[in-house]
């Protein structure tokens, strides 16, 4: 079944399409730092309208070149940790935003 699409008339982009998905961001997270926390969780009730996804939006650190924590959702939590190869006292300070699709 064909979704509803609509197209700018004057040069025939298609601007949207039923069938796309569109995401709803729900928050954001700042972690790391000195000193701070190897892991953590926090809960978001929002997160079952949908398909969880998160993107890291910053890492406020000189130096920390591809450095990236996991984050993961299991129900309603939200779950982030940094990697073994990233230990000691000094975990670049992170934001990443999450939400459903």
């Amino acid at each position: 079944m064909a979704g509803l699409e609509v197209w700018r008339q004057s040069d025939g982009l298609k601007i949207i399409d039923t069938q796309d998905s569109a995401l709803l961001i729900l928050g954001s997270a700042l972690i790391g730092g000195p000193n701070q926390a190897q892991s953590g969780s926090f809960g978001d009730g929002r997160l079952t309208l949908g398909t969880p996804w998160f993107l890291v939006t910053s890492v406020e650190v000189t130096g920390f070149v591809g450095y990236r924590p996991n984050v993961s959702f299991s129900g309603t939590t939200v779950t982030w940790s940094w990697p073994p190869q990233y230990s000691g006292n000094a975990y670049p300070r992170t934001r990443f935003i999450y939400g459903v699709r």
